[in-house]
């Protein structure tokens, strides 16, 4: 009970501290801002972006008050600044609503859009309805207008903020591609870390070593085909997403996707060490299989910072590779957790109580030998996803005023309850597994963590797709 007091205390308390890390990208600041009256129309619109973005898909385009498009110039960085752009405009004097409309790609490989609208008023009675219908609809909204209503923007100097938050692009089927990656890395993580921790301490005989390795490589391969597909959805969303579904396999786009952005980097270097994982199982053999694992841990544990190197962590500023580091740990300790108990009790019991004349005593000896690195995981998982929280939020009310918040919560609630099926395991189920009938049982309680495990997959693989407050 104290532990959970101090843990809960440190979480609340972090999530206090502001911290310097930006993850998916959002427009901060724009002149013209949000709801502004203009008496001239600037020569230039100015958007700066809360995190570094990627040039080639970034695009604004301006909507007059008729509803149609207006040509302008093309996207132009401030200098020294990868963040900050400007657009040319021509001379435009049609008076109402205009209509910006912008759409970037963050090193995170987020696609994301969104748009804000401001007034061209050059005739006072205009200007001064105009601010009154603002006013009016801010008061109505219980907030202060924004936007500078008594200056004349004649040029874009000042910057306003205060913008709605952005959409992201494709969010439902990249929900799918990330859940699809992370049960293939646990799905592998647990296997690896089961061949090589847990399995040489179970002292089986001769036969029984072979069959069990030979059901664990083919996990092993099991995992890696889910995660070729998942990457192969990744690539396709993506592509779809900058580039539209009618050019997504478009050869020369691909490859300037691939090479040219911090994502698609991550994306070839996730194929070489799934080709180093080919080349393991490949290698592998019953009994000898031991130059093969190595290759396949050092391919795991690179293929667990891939989330990193390719999500949120990506884009963050300030911290930098601290961050993608805690999230590498993060992935690494939840395969080795909760990707050992789904391969220890899908794959090992049901292996040890067929070719062990005494196999329920067999699997109760793996599960004792388990439960300290089910411990050991369980606490990094909880510190790193701690730190994660507090990278990814500056404030508590974020987490119920934010749709990043609200699914980080219901993420939480799914961790608590993977927590709580697991102590009742520890404590309850395993000191009985000698008993008659007691493995069956852990099987079915353990069976009830994994599931409420799959919803914390789900939680993550929707959060990721989420832009942080």
């Amino acid at each position: 009970m104290e532990r959970s007091i101090t843990l809960t205390g440190l979480f609340i308390a972090a999530l206090l501290v502001p911290m310097a890390a930006h993850a998916h990208i959002r427009l901060d600041e724009s002149s013209p801002g949000p709801d502004e009256v203009v008496y001239v129309m600037p020569s230039h619109l100015r958007l700066l972006f809360s995190a570094r973005i990627e040039a080639r898909y970034t695009g604004v385009t301006l909507i007059g008050p008729d509803g149609e498009a207006v040509s302008t110039g093309g996207v132009v960085f401030v200098d020294g600044s990868d963040r900050e752009i400007t657009v040319s405009l021509p001379e435009l004097v049609q008076p109402g609503t205009w209509t910006v409309q912008w759409r970037t790609a963050g090193a995170d490989g987020h696609v994301l859009e969104g748009s804000y609208s401001f007034v061209l008023a050059p005739d006072s009675a205009l200007a001064a309805a105009a601010r009154d219908s603002i006013a009016g609809a801010a008061a109505t909204d219980g907030i202060q207008p924004t936007g500078d209503t008594a200056a004349a923007a004649g040029t874009a100097g000042d910057m306003h903020a205060h913008h709605e938050e952005p959409e992201s692009v494709g969010g439902t089927r990249d929900a799918i591609a990330r859940g699809l990656h992370f049960v293939a890395l646990l799905l592998l993580l647990g296997s690896v870390t089961f061949r090589a921790v847990l399995m040489p301490r179970l002292g089986l005989s001769e036969s029984a070593n072979v069959t069990l390795q030979r059901r664990v490589w083919r996990t092993i391969t099991v995992g890696a085909l889910l995660l070729a597909a998942s990457a192969v959805l990744r690539l396709w969303f993506q592509s779809i997403a900058l580039h539209g579904a009618e050019r997504a396999w478009n050869t020369e786009l691909l490859s300037i996707m691939l090479t040219d952005t911090s994502w698609g980097r991550a994306w070839l270097l996730q194929s070489v060490l799934f080709a180093l994982l080919g080349m393991a199982i490949v290698w592998a053999r019953p009994g000898r299989d031991r130059a093969g694992l190595v290759v396949a841990v050092i391919a795991v544990l690179g293929l667990s910072a891939i989330p990193a190197l390719s999500g949120h962590a990506a884009g963050a500023t300030g911290l930098g590779r601290l961050i993608i580091l805690n999230d590498a740990v993060h992935v690494a300790a939840a395969g080795a957790w909760l990707g050992t108990l789904a391969v220890l009790i899908l794959v090992a019991i049901p292996v040890l109580r067929r070719a062990e004349p005494d196999g329920d005593a067999r699997a109760a000896d793996a599960i004792d030998t388990f439960s300290p690195i089910a411990l050991a995981g369980g606490a990094v998982v909880v510190v790193s996803g701690v730190v994660n929280s507090v990278m990814h939020l500056s404030a508590v009310p974020q987490l119920w005023t934010t749709t990043y918040g609200r699914v980080l919560l219901a993420k939480l609630l799914f961790v608590a309850l993977v927590a709580i099926a697991g102590f009742v395991n520890w404590r309850q189920v395993r000191p009985r597994l000698r008993e008659i009938g007691g493995v069956q049982r852990l099987r079915i309680t353990a069976g009830a963590e994994l599931a409420f495990a799959l919803l914390v997959l789900t939680a993550t693989a929707i959060l990721t797709g989420q832009p942080r407050p």
